[in-house]
């Protein structure tokens, strides 16, 4: 299978925007350029603060340095049985919220994620081993089982469910496959979370999967969930991601100024290392004025190896009057179209690079 890393571009589109909104005096050219200003600047861009990948959101970085997300539940302890043989009954749900997570990942980005999974840790003391069923509902839909696994006898082991058992989606030592159903909703991310429900432990006689060696010895049964999978997609669907400006922690209001109802042509050049099309706008509204963006023309596809140069203007109109001196937020509304076929992994190794040439102010 064919994989591609990519970093998106829009962190260099806000940095073009920055330099445009100028709080500075210019003497006029003609009747309708007001100034051009030489930028001559060179950049090279990664995308770790521009997606929010941080530790906190359960970001991390695998052996290749590829980017992958594992958010957890809190754990839950089940009481002990009265014998050996009978079922062990966990009260209460695993939830793993994704309000946090990064925005790409969530359903509303519009992407499609390689090989999602559910992680199920699990902790059985008993002197026999157990076979653990569960169901899964994601955002609120109606639970699905998945398949039972069973557990050795005084251990405890991490279950990865994946898409595809053969490129699992965290490591693990039980690997099943998740239920086509499910499979089919996580592929599209996850708004708001997910919630592993009707959690037991029985006799193992029921189990489909299942062999791992004991890694300790637990005291107590005990159960964790996360959502897992690596920061890959399919080429299949176009990602949306909007993006804010505060998230880049720019300061506007030290280069907006007094230079009310602004127009700019922002030149620059560069080369797009990524395997996607990209376009690209840019808003932001107080009741006061507003800012808005376009690149001209979409940037052309590159692969990591082998990138593609481009030339693009960036125009923006600023209505900055009464925003002298005041915060406001600029969003920016990325399209990734995928270019080609394969899966897309994000990983910070690979970047964008971008020459300023100048920025043409207009009145």
């Amino acid at each position: 299978m064919k994989k591609f890393t990519f970093t998106p571009l829009a962190i260099a589109v806000l940095a073009l925007m920055s330099a445009s909104c100028v709080n500075s005096n210019y003497n006029l050219d003609d009747a309708k350029v007001t100034a051009t200003i030489e930028v001559n600047k060179n950049s090279e861009l990664n995308s770790d603060s521009l997606l929010g990948f941080k530790e906190e959101a359960g970001i991390s970085k695998d052996a290749n340095g590829d980017f992958r997300i594992e958010l957890p539940s809190k754990e839950i302890i089940a009481p002990a049985p009265v014998t050996p043989d009978a079922p062990v009954v966990f009260d209460g749900t695993l939830d793993v919220d994704m309000v946090t997570a990064p925005d790409i990942f969530h359903k509303s980005s519009g992407g499609e994620i390689a090989n999602p999974g559910i992680k199920i840790s699990i902790s059985n003391p008993s002197p026999k081993p157990a076979a653990l069923s569960a169901k899964v509902s994601v955002d609120g839909k109606p639970a699905i089982k998945l398949p039972v696994v069973e557990i050795p006898a005084a251990s405890e082991v991490d279950i990865v469910f994946s898409k595809d058992i053969n490129d699992p989606a965290a490591p693990g030592e039980v690997y099943a496959v998740l239920p086509k159903e499910l499979a089919d909703i996580l592929v599209l991310g996850i708004d708001n979370g997910l919630s592993v429900s009707d959690i037991a432990l029985e006799p193992a006689t029921k189990a489909a999967y299942g062999s791992a060696s004991t890694l300790a010895v637990p005291s107590k049964y005990v159960a964790k969930a996360a959502f897992v999978a690596q920061a890959a997609f399919t080429a299949k669907k176009a990602i949306h991601l909007q993006i804010p400006f505060n998230s880049l922690k720019f300061n506007l209001k030290d280069y907006i100024g007094d230079l009310g109802k602004t127009e700019f042509k922002v030149n620059f050049t560069g080369t797009n290392y990524l395997p996607f099309r990209l376009e690209i706008g840019a808003e932001a509204r107080t009741a006061t004025g507003k800012l808005s963006g376009k690149l001209d023309k979409k940037l052309e596809p590159g692969t990591p190896s082998k990138g593609t140069d481009f030339e693009s203007v960036l125009d923006v109109t600023c209505d900055t009057a009464a925003l002298d001196g005041s915060e406001f937020d600029v969003v920016l509304d990325v399209t990734l179209e995928p270019a080609y076929d394969g899966i897309l992994v994000l990983n910070p190794a690979h970047t964008i690079k971008i020459h300023t040439d100048k920025i043409k102010i207009l009145k």
